[in-house]
């Protein structure tokens, strides 16, 4: 899986949670770096902080929704910017989950946890 956000902090959270439930963890600062690595290597899944500087995450969601090679790798948004309009917009745009900043790292990697095994089984 990939990890994406601008917070070492947020990254490091995320990090060793998913580790510690036996996921392999790729992280990337950026959405250009980001979108370097999935063309690169293929991924699972994709946790995306929506505000970055530079290419943010719904820029980053675009272009990954735009590609056929990566169009279907189930993304987690993150984003201090809740709401239901917030929430909304992103799943039309294809997110598979949207959780709202400050977020419980177990929630995050159980919800990734529960996607990967949705994508395994199917």
């Amino acid at each position: 899986m990939l990890l994406i956000d601008d917070d070492p902090l947020v990254l490091q959270l995320l990090r060793d949670g998913f580790r510690n439930a036996g996921c392999l963890v790729a992280e990337a600062a950026d959405g250009e770096t980001a979108l370097d690595m999935v063309a690169a290597e293929k991924f699972d899944l994709l946790v995306l902080d929506r505000m970055m500087p530079g290419l943010d995450g719904s820029a980053v969601l675009h272009r990954l929704k735009s590609d056929q090679r990566t169009r279907d790798i189930p993304v987690i948004i993150l984003t201090a910017r809740g709401g239901a309009d917030e929430s909304l917009a992103f799943l039309r745009r294809g997110v598979t989950d949207f959780i709202t900043k400050p977020f419980n790292p177990e929630e995050v990697v159980l919800r990734g946890l529960r996607i990967l095994e949705r994508a395994n089984a199917g």
